[in-house]
């Protein structure tokens, strides 16, 4: 028997806050937050941002130029898309700004080269390698205990890079950002309302073969007290006037968010519980094998290929020569297949306790600043290099350890097939939610 039921139910609570109630994530919080929506793709800038007294607007654009009578007007010589109401009301009350004609000098031509002097905020001659907000965030934290530098909440971590800790993505809070998969879908008016609704409906129609999402459950007001007080409320009442002051989300739809989610991890323990399968034995060498002295620690980046379709030997050589040409972490951008690429490769410190023997036995031969010969895991391949390399005194409490190792590993098995359950459940639907 697992012991990890509660601790896989309490995820329930707390993975739709951030996707589908941000501004209650931060409406209660006394410290300023900065939060960056960054339009990655096809976004017409003269049709966002609408020049008024441009005669060749029109001219140019004689069958997409925004009509007169739709244009917001902000000011003497702008307006703005008429599907962008709050953000021209906002503009109005002084809390937006509007900065145009940004570029650098000495532009070039490559569309993907641009993309990365933005995201570094260079100049064109020189080459950057970290986000644009990495170094003033890593200073700016220096004067903070905080939990995190920075969050990013989907795919696009790019204004991170080279960020080396403290840079957090969605699955630190449990949220496994959707991709987009048709692109010109019709998005309803109110996303408040909607966003999720699809992943709400399947859930609903899969765990009501076994659960009365009517029936009462305790553990919603249990998990909905964690949330209020996360955010600094006294009580619940308190909570439901805030809710009613900002014509937010009323209490009762948090209330059932939080019901189906834990209604569908409660589902998902069921079915599968018995197939969580936990080694102890694997687990206890572990821990013994943990030095209670010193544990080597080393700051890591990484290059993750596989083989294409080009020859293997041809394409560790292309790799080899790039980073003789243009470094390791730039070379990282070009050809790894791993998410840490969009980092230069950084992948932070790793203990030698969470590395294979192979990996590890491969980094003793190496001092900092050096690469390991190309290893082969899997279907990859790996080139990884030491940055940095430390020892650091460490004392294990090894009950602690090992529950904490049960319950990692438990949950992260169950998190698997959640995901994988889901994805054969959405295929079973068809679901219009125009």
């Amino acid at each position: 028997m697992i012991q990890g039921r509660r601790e896989f139910l309490s995820l329930a609570g707390y993975t739709f806050l951030f996707s589908g109630f941000p501004s209650l994530v931060w409406s209660k919080l006394n410290r300023k937050i900065l939060i960056l929506v960054e339009l990655q793709g096809a976004n017409d800038g003269l049709n966002t941002v609408i020049p008024l007294n441009q005669k060749y607007y029109y001219r140019l654009r004689p069958n997409i130029g925004i009509k007169k009578n739709k244009i917001l007007t902000i000011s003497e010589n702008n307006g703005l898309h008429y599907s962008l109401k709050n953000i021209a009301n906002t503009y109005e009350n002084g809390n937006v700004k509007i900065v145009q004609n940004l570029g650098y000098p000495h532009a070039i031509l490559s569309h993907f080269r641009s993309i990365d002097i933005w995201e570094t905020g260079g100049d064109g001659k020189k080459q950057y390698r970290n986000g644009w907000l990495v170094d003033s965030l890593d200073k700016y934290s220096n004067k903070l205990s905080t939990d995190a530098k920075g969050m990013f909440l989907d795919n696009s971590n790019s204004i991170f890079r080279g960020g080396q800790n403290g840079f957090l993505g969605p699955t630190a809070i449990g949220l496994e950002p959707e991709e987009i998969e048709i692109r010109d879908t019709v998005v309803p008016v109110d996303t408040r309302k909607s966003f999720g609704l699809l992943n709400e409906i399947i859930k609903k129609k899969e765990f009501e073969r076994i659960f009365d999402i009517n029936e009462e459950n305790s553990l919603v007001d249990e998990y909905l007290k964690n949330l209020y007080t996360k955010l600094n409320f006294d009580n619940e009442l308190d909570f439901k006037n805030s809710l009613i002051d900002k014509n937010n989300y009323n209490l009762d739809e948090i209330k059932e968010k939080i019901k189906i989610e834990i209604l569908w991890n409660e589902f998902i323990y069921l079915k599968y519980k018995n197939q969580v399968k936990i080694n102890k034995t694997v687990l206890v060498k572990k821990i013994e094998d943990m030095s209670n002295e010193e544990r080597i620690e080393y700051l890591l980046s990484e290059i993750v290929f596989k083989k294409k379709n080009e020859e293997i030997n041809l394409l560790i050589k292309k790799i080899q020569t790039s980073i003789n040409e243009i470094g390791f972490n730039n070379t990282a951008n070009i050809y790894s297949i791993s998410e840490s690429s969009k980092f230069g490769g950084k992948i932070g410190w790793v203990s030698e306790s969470n590395l294979s023997q192979s990996i590890f036995d491969s980094l003793k031969k190496i001092n900092e600043g050096q690469l390991t010969d190309v290893l082969q895991i899997g279907n990859s391949f790996i080139i990884l290099k030491i940055e940095k390399k430390r020892s650091k005194k460490v004392t294990i409490n090894k009950n602690e350890e090992l529950n904490k190792m049960i319950k990692f590993e438990t949950n992260k098995q169950l998190n698997q097939f959640s995901q994988i359950y889901f994805n054969k459940a959405k295929l079973n639907y068809s679901i219009n939610e125009k």
